[in-house]
């Protein structure tokens, strides 16, 4: 079992996967923080705030802010 922590962010309408995947999911990977979301497979061109959000919201309970993040290359 993975003891990380992972945000899976999963479009309900995309073709590409079983509808019951994120469920499965949350099974295998109970400390996973999966969302569905109202999107299709490119749920980041239709989804961008509300993606943006989650990612902002799982980085702060992760203890990631902008203060102690590690310097990016140039």
């Amino acid at each position: 079992m993975l003891t990380t922590f992972q945000l899976v962010l999963w479009g309900k309408h995309d073709l590409s996967f079983d509808p019951g995947e994120p469920e499965r999911y949350r099974k295998d990977v109970p400390n996973a923080d999966v969302h569905v979301l109202n999107a299709g497979h490119f749920a980041l061109d239709t989804k961008a705030n509300e993606i943006a959000a989650l990612v902002h919201e799982f980085m702060n309970t992760q203890g990631v802010s902008r203060a102690n993040r590690p310097p990016q290359a140039a």
